[in-house]
């Protein structure tokens, strides 16, 4: 196959995405009781149904119960809107209550691969809203260190669940949006505008490397990605002495140089292609558990209340 016949297949890749994505948004679009959220989650089992549980409106249950301090389910609004757990779970329980547009599901914290909130519209609003939630979650995470006993990871591979924050449309200064992320960013990994199809991944994520210029996880076609245009190859004896850098470039006559242009170092990156590389991300950076038990969480649960009867007793009521 050429580079021409692989870029022609990559495109019509990029239709079947926004098309999938498109499709699922219109049948839920009138549907009464029926949001984003919906259409994300089937979009996303479409792709990860084999490897996910997808669900939507979910609580999550840790094994110390710090979810009942950090949320508030009596009042029904601190529910995650999507939350995507291991299949290799076990046992594999899911609790549900409620009913109708009350009702939420239960999931063990310790078995969640990542999460989203997700909303038709990015707004300053929204997105404070949904760091509120996410600062939230993210003090769940010390209750699951080391909680895979046996997985198959990589270079890239995180352990805390991925938080994801998904948008269909942006209405939101560049500027704006960039003070919160920042301001934020221990409590994101990925920003989607799928309207602009449009990936912003935040530089803790270890896939980001691959798109940083002068990382090690840069691959070839990737290297001016941040680099104003007409910069010259710049050899790799330079590349970690930044002075240097900046020097040889400012001796080129024919190139406008301002070496403010170049961010060696970025803390946020945004990428085209939004919904590919955020399939990609997501695969690349959660690891394949062989199992992921969630006793002691379920354990937590009963409080450690129980009757024990000496010998055998058929009925302990």
């Amino acid at each position: 196959m050429t580079i021409d016949q692989g870029e022609w297949l990559f495109e019509k890749i990029q239709e079947q995405l926004r098309h999938d994505w498109k499709q699922w948004r219109d049948i839920y679009a009138n549907s009464k009781g029926l949001t984003y959220e919906q259409s994300l989650a089937n979009f996303l089992e479409s792709y990860f149904g084999g490897v996910y549980d997808i669900n939507t409106r979910v609580a999550t249950i840790d094994s110390e119960l710090r979810c009942f301090e950090v949320f508030n389910f009596v009042q029904g609004n601190d529910e995650i809107d999507l939350v995507a757990s291991f299949k290799e779970a076990k046992p594999k329980i899911m609790f549900e209550t409620g009913s109708g547009a009350g009702e939420l599901k239960w999931v063990p914290y310790v078995a969640v691969a990542f999460i989203c909130e997700v909303k038709s519209q990015l707004t300053k609003q929204a997105i404070e809203s949904d760091f509120d939630k996410l600062k939230s979650i993210s003090q769940l995470n010390p209750t699951i260190k080391n909680r895979f006993k046996a997985s198959m990871g990589g270079k890239y591979t995180i352990w805390d669940p991925l938080q994801c924050l998904v948008y269909d449309r942006e209405s939101i200064a560049d500027e704006t949006l960039d003070n919160i992320l920042m301001k934020n960013q221990e409590h994101w990994h990925m920003v989607l505008i799928v309207e602009n199809d449009t990936l912003i991944l935040n530089r803790s994520l270890p896939f980001s490397e691959i798109f940083v210029p002068f990382s090690d996880g840069l691959s070839d076609g990737f290297s001016d990605a941040f680099l104003p245009e007409g910069l010259p190859d710049i050899p790799p004896e330079f590349l970690a002495m930044s002075e240097e850098v900046v020097a040889m470039l400012e001796e080129k006559e024919d190139i406008d140089f301002d070496p403010e242009d170049i961010d060696f170092n970025p803390d946020i990156i945004t990428l085209d292609n939004g919904l590919f590389w955020f399939l990609i991300t997501i695969s690349a950076s959660i690891p394949d558990p062989l199992s992921v038990n969630t006793a002691d969480t379920l354990h937590a649960l009963s409080g450690g209340s129980m009757s024990v009867w000496r010998g055998t007793v058929t009925d302990t009521n």
